[in-house]
């Protein structure tokens, strides 16, 4: 993960400005992790918010564009370690994580 680009998504998980979702990066102004860095990346890039969605499976994922851009593992995000569950960042977001959860492990971790 870049550095920078880290410092900015934490920061932005921490601010209370965006909602949290499950199962979507965007859906009805509400957002999952993944889907708050695909905003910061369209405010300083203009691209973000395409994912790829895996037909019959509605689940959505990291463009290729902002994983090089943000210097992400996959288009799940990265693996961390939250309370000793060691999975994706998607996954912690859809099981339930806080975004102040994530932005911690995300900080610590990548």
């Amino acid at each position: 993960m870049k550095p920078e680009i880290k410092v900015k998504w934490v920061a932005a998980l921490r601010s209370g400005e965006y909602k949290q979702t499950t199962g979507y990066l965007e859906k009805n102004g509400y957002h999952c992790c993944l889907g708050v860095l695909c905003e910061i990346s369209k405010l300083e890039t203009g691209f973000g918010v395409k994912e790829t969605i895996i037909e019959g499976c509605g689940i959505h994922l990291l463009s290729d564009t902002v994983i090089r851009w943000s210097g992400l593992d996959t288009e799940s995000g990265s693996r961390v370690v939250i309370d000793g569950d060691d999975t994706m960042l998607a996954d912690h977001n859809d099981d339930g994580r806080t975004f102040l959860e994530i932005a911690d492990a995300i900080e610590e971790q990548l």
